[in-house]
């Protein structure tokens, strides 16, 4: 009798400490996580606009991304420089293209 009550003590026990270490490690992963999405989004390699209505998918020149505004490109580079909005030389990428929408709202659809 007491074998029998051990083996479902011990099957219990293993039950209640799988229970134990999965909650643990679920906090673990959660917090893992939770600390990549932070980072990520300062380091902005994504954007959480909730309000854009499409994302840029191609590198753009100066010239469409100020015909989008209906500006000009030195109005453009005048509005990046006021924004300090950090842009390389060259077509702008995908990503610095969402960075002016996000700082000066989506050009309005013709």
């Amino acid at each position: 009798m007491n074998i029998i009550l051990n083996i479902i003590l011990n099957i219990i026990l293993n039950i209640i400490l799988n229970i134990i270490l999965n909650i643990i490690l679920n906090i673990i992963l959660n917090i893992i996580l939770n600390i990549l999405f932070l980072y990520a989004l300062k380091q902005k390699l994504f954007c959480l606009n909730f309000n854009f209505t499409y994302m840029e998918d191609t590198p753009k020149s100066r010239q469409e991304v100020a015909a989008a505004y209906g500006i000009s490109p030195r109005t453009l580079c005048r509005w990046i420089k006021k924004a300090s909005i950090a842009i390389t030389s060259g077509l702008l990428t995908i990503k610095e293209v969402q960075m002016i929408y996000d700082t000066f709202g989506e050009p309005k659809k013709k």
